[in-house]
């Protein structure tokens, strides 16, 4: 088995984060926020599974050259990506005492 598919805690934890997304959607309404929540979820779990791929990116995106970006940055950004729905009811249940 290559390095590649290795399961660390940090994928662990954010395929569980990212399965409980999934079936709260489920639960609130299947037809409209599941594909929100999809889409929201594969994005933060690349960034975070993939990052030092996604970071080793060296190219043009529409005429502009992309240099290589640090793996652990594109992780970090995964993760706040992935708990910025939990920051957010955070922050609002705090705002509405």
């Amino acid at each position: 088995m290559s390095d590649f598919w290795y399961w660390d805690r940090s994928r662990i934890i954010s395929l569980i984060i990212a399965c409980s997304y999934i079936i709260l959607a489920l639960l609130i309404d299947p037809s409209f926020y599941l594909l929100c929540v999809l889409g929201f979820v594969i994005l933060s779990l690349a960034c975070i599974w993939f990052s030092d791929e996604l970071g080793g990116y060296t190219g043009f995106v529409r005429f502009i050259p992309v240099r290589q970006t640090p793996g652990c940055f594109i992780r970090f950004l995964g993760w706040v990506l992935l708990l910025l729905p939990v920051i957010i009811f955070i922050i609002y249940a705090l705002s509405n005492e």
